[in-house]
Formats: structure tokens, sequence, C-alpha cells
């Protein structure tokens, strides 16, 4: 009965610290590389296992939430994290046609080094800025957020 239980939760915590937020999260991101706010509700529509298949990679990424104490710090990380991710692939889709890749992490050196021939000295500090506060907000969240107990 106590496996059952503890089963359920972990259920309910699962749609409502994971599957939910993925959800948001990736129709931001969509919001972002179609630039528009209607295309990504169409986009899942049209294409719901991509979609779907999507905002799973998303929640899986956000499991951890389920299992630390610090819930709530872990969980706007890792959603900062996946924005950031969006972000940068809406400012690459600006200069050309492919996505942000795994294969582009690799490559960062070279892309820092073209930064001033894409990005005005405005732009590149606007996202210094964007880039400290949530560094700030992160930090804010891990020395003030209270432990969880345990739920499960």
């Amino acid at each position: 009965m106590e496996i059952k239980k503890n089963l359920q939760i972990l259920s309910k915590l699962f749609w409502k610290q994971c599957c939910i937020p993925a959800c948001i999260l990736n129709i931001v991101i969509e919001m972002c590389s179609r630039e528009s706010f209607v295309e990504p509700f169409w986009y899942a529509i049209t294409n719901p296992l991509v979609f779907l298949y999507n905002t799973f990679i998303i929640a899986v990424t956000l499991l951890p939430c389920l299992f630390v104490k610090r819930k709530r710090f872990v969980h706007t990380t890792l959603c900062v994290f996946w924005g950031l991710i969006g972000f940068t692939d809406f400012v690459l889709l600006q200069f050309r046609t492919t996505p942000f890749t795994f294969v582009d992490i690799f490559l960062i050196d070279t892309a820092l080094a073209m930064i001033p021939h894409y990005l005005t000295v405005w732009q590149i500090i606007s996202i210094i800025i964007v880039l400290g506060g949530a560094s700030v907000v992160c930090i804010y969240l891990f020395l003030h957020t209270e432990k969880v107990k345990r739920e499960v």
C-alpha cells in the first residue's frame, strides 16, 4: 500500500513539475524559432508526435527536480538553461538557416571570434546583462529557497 501511495504522489509530481513546464517551455522555444505567437500551436496540431517528442526530451531533463531537496532552485536552473538554448537557437536562425545543434557547442571558439561581425556592442552588452541576471537569480534561489521535505 505504501508503494502505491508513493507512486501516485510521484506521478502527480511528474505531471506538475516536469510535463506541464516542459510543454510550456517547448511552446516558448517554438515561438522564438518560428517568430510567431500562433505558429507553435499550429505546429503542435499538425505535427503532434514531433511536438510531444520535443516536450518529452525537455521533461526528461527536468526529472532531477523530483529527487532533490532544493526543487525550486533545480527547476528554475533547468528552465533557464532551456530558455538559453531557445534564445541561442533564435539568434542563430536570424543569421543562418540551420538551427542550434550539439556540434555548435564544439565550435564555440570560432563563434566567439565571429560575434562582433554579427552583433552590435549593445546587443553583446544586453546578452551579458541577461546572462548575469539569470546567474544572480539562480544563486539567489540556491541561497534563499527552503529545502522541500521528502514527499515520496
